[in-house]
């Protein structure tokens, strides 16, 4: 196995997050958002290793301004622009002892804390590239210089393989099968890219998916990738 790019190990220490414990309900994209929004902040030299930015405060947020569903799911990464643009993250501890933990809104006796924005999420589509190629091209570029938050489909045999049911063929890679991939699976799953190699020649991501902590190693090709978000102009607003 060749690695060429690996964030966990990274001479910057702490870019990629411990792994979540639990998760709530279908929060797979605050997870995965706010660990990218971790790593570019880290990178930036913003915040340090030992900080890290709230999900809670993200999610309950999103609630309060109504943009989830009742299993706390969103309608689309879109959905999310506006608030890591605008509004943005709070370090863990601001949120702890200065946020109304149901809301999220600043306790009325808490002094100023800041925000951690970007001016832009970019939110790159398979379906808006020429091919796939160009797509993965551009997904590998945006990897050299963060890890990246990605959707890919929720076919049947992610859930086999990530209950280990299923036994994959392709030396540990996640590879679904092609009836899968000409089908359409309008359920997906977000998850956080954090390295990519060769197996083989066989190129592949690895990602950790934010439901279990696990590695997900995913063999690069048509259809498994969908959707990666690419964060521009972290800053810090008081």
């Amino acid at each position: 196995m060749d690695i060429l790019v690996n964030w966990e190990n990274h001479i910057t220490t702490g870019v990629v997050d411990h792994v979540h414990v639990f998760q709530y309900c279908d929060t797979c994209w605050a997870f995965g958002l706010t660990r990218q929004m971790n790593a570019i902040f880290r990178l930036a030299l913003l915040i340090s290793g030992i900080e890290s930015l709230s999900v809670v405060h993200f999610i309950q947020s999103m609630r309060r301004m109504l943009l989830l569903s009742h299993t706390l799911t969103i309608s689309g990464l879109p959905t999310a622009v506006p608030f890591l643009t605008v509004n943005g993250l709070i370090l863990v501890g601001d949120f702890n002892s200065m946020c109304d933990r149901r809301t999220g809104l600043p306790l009325l006796s808490a002094p100023r804390f800041p925000s951690f924005v970007v001016s832009e999420m970019k939110i790159h589509r398979l379906r808006e590239y020429k091919n796939h190629h160009e797509f993965e091209a551009a997904f590998f570029l945006a990897l050299n210089y963060s890890p990246v938050a990605a959707v890919i489909p929720c076919y049947p045999s992610l859930d086999a393989f990530r209950s280990q049911q299923y036994v994959p063929h392709d030396y540990g890679l996640y590879s679904p099968p092609l009836q899968e991939l000409v089908s359409l699976y309008t359920k997906s799953h977000l998850i956080f890219a954090t390295g990519r190699g060769r197996m083989l020649d066989i190129p592949f991501v690895r990602f950790r998916d934010s439901a279990h902590g696990a590695f997900l190693n995913v063999r690069m090709g048509w259809g498994i990738i969908t959707e990666f978000v690419q964060l521009i102009g972290p800053r810090v607003v008081w």
